[in-house]
């Protein structure tokens, strides 16, 4: 029986995850934060009941739910939000999008994964820059990620329209970098937005709107349903 390519990219992952998720869960959980040393009016805090047989640990209260500040916090909404769903959205679409409207008559899906090389090359060589700039220009690390999604989706429409797979490297190119840019100034705002005690809870709401951008395939499928290109 050959390869099942719905079924087989799929078994690395759960083969790592079945290796992953024990040491997972022998992690143990963060202690929990000192007391202060005084209490609001001054006075020392009064020191926690001794246990008794008849108190454990699993009689104490549930520690309060972490609420989160950041999610608040007009920058987190304003700025980290609108940006972040575009750090995925770029390179899937150099890489699921482009090869399917400008395929190749030779080794396609050779072909594929040499713009999926590029596009993250592209990326991964954005971000040392994007963090240097991050450190005195943070909007314009914005900014810049922003302006090289854009010009890469109007080559990627231009690719579209011509159905000329050379065309494409330069797409993917340009959405690579616009992808490092993005992430690198989502994750950093996100660092300066949270509280030391919720950094990774709030990093972690901003990564679930990061990766919306997997949906643009789907998206973008569903809508060239609704009004498909003319024919070349």
């Amino acid at each position: 029986m050959g390869p099942r390519p719905l079924v087989s990219p799929y078994v690395p992952h759960l083969l790592i995850m079945l290796v992953a998720v024990p040491f997972a869960l022998r992690v143990p959980e963060p202690a929990a934060p000192a007391p202060p040393a005084t209490t609001m009016d001054g006075s020392p805090p009064s020191s926690p009941a001794p246990m008794g047989p008849a108190t454990d640990v699993r009689s104490r209260p549930a520690p309060p739910p972490v609420r989160l500040a950041g999610i608040r916090h007009p920058a987190f909404r304003r700025k980290v939000l609108p940006t972040a769903i575009w750090t995925f959205t770029a390179p899937v679409t150099a890489f699921t999008i482009l090869p399917a409207e400008a395929p190749v008559t030779h080794w396609p899906i050779a072909y594929t994964g040499a713009l999926t090389a590029l596009t993250l090359a592209a990326g991964m060589a954005a971000q040392p820059i994007a963090r240097r700039l991050e450190a005195h220009h943070p909007r314009l690390v914005a900014l810049a990620g922003l302006g090289s999604v854009t010009i890469g989706l109007l080559f990627g429409a231009l690719t579209a329209l011509t159905h000329q797979p050379a065309l494409n490297p330069l797409a993917a190119i340009l959405l690579g970098a616009g992808y490092g840019f993005i992430l690198t100034y989502s994750l950093t705002e996100v660092a300066r937005i949270a509280r030391p005690n919720e950094l990774a809870a709030l990093t972690a709401v901003a990564y679930a709107f990061i990766y919306i951008g997997m949906f643009t395939p789907l998206v973008l499928t569903e809508l060239h349903h609704l009004a498909p290109s003319p024919p070349s």
